[in-house]
C-alpha cells in the first residue's frame, strides 16, 4: 500500500508540469519518451487508478482490525464511526452557511 501511495503522489507532482518544475523538468528532460505525452496531466490516470485500490485496502485493514479488536475498542470505533460523519456534516453546513456571507463580502467591495 506504500508504493502505491508513493506512484499516486509522485503522479500528482508531475501533473503540475510546469508549475512545479523541480519533478517534472527531470522527467521530461532525462525519461525517454515522457516529452510525448500530449499533457502532464494525463498522469492523473494512474491516481484515478491507485486511489480506489488504497482505499479498498484501508477499508480491509480497517475490518481486520474491528474483528480483531476487544469490546473497550469496538465501542471506541463505533463512537469514531459515528462521530466523523456527523463532524463532517456539521462542517459541510457551516461552510455552506460561511459562502453566502462571503459572496455578499465580495459583492460589496466591489
Amino acid at each position: 500500500m506504500q508504493a502505491q501511495a508513493v506512484v499516486a503522489v509522485l503522479a500528482l507532482f508531475i501533473s503540475f508540469g510546469r508549475n512545479l518544475s523541480l519533478i517534472y523538468d527531470v522527467m521530461f528532460y532525462w525519461m525517454p519518451f515522457f516529452n510525448k505525452f500530449r499533457a502532464p496531466s494525463q498522469i492523473l490516470a494512474l491516481v484515478q487508478i491507485i486511489v480506489p485500490i488504497c482505499a479498498g485496502l484501508g477499508l480491509y485493514s480497517i475490518v481486520t482490525r474491528i474483528r480483531t479488536a476487544t469490546d473497550k475498542q469496538k465501542n471506541r470505533l463505533l463512537i469514531i464511526a459515528v462521530a466523523a460523519p456527523v463532524l463532517m456534516i456539521a462542517l459541510f453546513y457551516m461552510m455552506a452557511e460561511g459562502k453566502d456571507a462571503y459572496i455578499a463580502a465580495v459583492e460589496g467591495s466591489q
